[in-house]
């Protein structure tokens, strides 16, 4: 496909995705991800046929900055480590005990 059809083809997919990004507003979070999922297929099939072109440069800073909003850093509470040990670990390790048996006494015998 010729780059000028790639463009035509998908520039209202683009245009309506930079514009949810600069808005604020609330917009559905399936739709955003939906845009997002095809805003990535679209950077991948231009960085293989499309190497070194302005559609290329477009798509790869919109999708940048759709990773800045999505991804967002957040704030986590300063006893994190604590959070971990006393709550997050021993709920693993309750969930997959069998799992862990099995793979301690496996080793046990390989061991002996």
């Amino acid at each position: 496909m010729r780059e000028a059809a790639f463009v035509k083809q998908n520039k209202e997919k683009w245009v309506a995705f930079e514009k949810a990004l600069d808005s604020n507003s609330k917009i559905n979070p399936d739709y955003l991800a939906e845009l997002y999922i095809q805003l990535t297929n679209d950077l991948s099939f231009a960085q293989t046929y499309y190497k070194k072109s302005k559609t290329l440069l477009y798509l790869n800073s919109l999708a940048s900055q759709a990773h800045q909003k999505i991804y967002i850093n957040k704030k986590e509470s300063g006893n994190r480590i604590v959070d971990f040990w006393k709550t997050e670990f021993p709920l693993f390790f309750a969930d997959h005990q069998r799992t862990l048996f099995y793979a301690f006494a496996i080793f046990m015998v390989a061991v002996v």
